[in-house]
């Protein structure tokens, strides 16, 4: 009962929206050994909570890397940027999120989901970049060199919600972080937020 009151809020959010991001995994499909982690989708409040920390503008393309169902690429499609991009190893939630993208009511931006694995696509169009603790530090660090190579030199910010692996970023010379962490609540906890932005680049959006 405890569990299905914490969701209400997500639910309501998700109807408002005429999207279902809730996720149940079926027992037993877990690798604890895998690089990704398990599925869990930011809070509307946390959400709200984010992009009252952004700069967002017309020109702006979100990455959501490990995207889950679909929750924040549909999140911040009604901002009016250019357009929001999922990134989803898993084949039934990458599917899950090109539903929700095709069924969003009220989105402003285009969205598009791409099954594959994080290391393996292009990240060269995107201002800001989304992560909510997906995968392992030496996944995270391959990721991070998929930055650099194709987006330092330009204005990026990345948002790392969870930020286990920090360490990653912080030693990452390019990149700075912004300020301290700020705190937002997920289920019955509250849980930390870091934003990076790149160092010297001339903002091209």
């Amino acid at each position: 009962m405890r569990w299905e009151l914490a969701r209400l809020p997500e639910r309501i959010g998700d109807a408002q929206r005429g999207i279902n991001t809730l996720w149940a995994r079926p027992p037993g499909v877990i690798d604890p050994t895998a690089d990704s982690v398990r599925y869990e989708a930011v809070s509307y409040y946390g959400l709200a909570k984010i992009a009252a920390h952004l700069t967002l503008s017309p020109s702006d393309i979100f990455y959501d890397i490990g995207c889950g169902a679909g929750r924040v690429v549909c999140y911040y499609a009604s901002f009016g940027i250019a357009e929001c991009i999922g990134i989803e190893l898993d084949p039934a939630l990458a599917a899950k999120a090109t539903l929700n993208a095709k069924a969003l009511r009220n989105g402003v931006a285009p969205i598009e989901i791409r099954q594959v694995d994080a290391t393996m696509t292009s990240y060269a169009k995107g201002t800001i970049y989304f992560l909510f603790n997906p995968f392992s530090a030496p996944l995270l660090k391959k990721v991070e060199e998929k930055f650099r190579a194709e987006r330092a030199g330009t204005a990026i910010t990345i948002v790392y919600v969870h930020p286990v692996h920090a360490w990653v970023l912080d030693e990452a010379t390019w990149l700075r972080r912004r300020g301290p962490a700020f705190q937002i609540p997920h289920v019955f906890e509250q849980i930390d937020v870091v934003i990076w932005e790149s160092q010297g680049a001339s903002d091209g959006r």
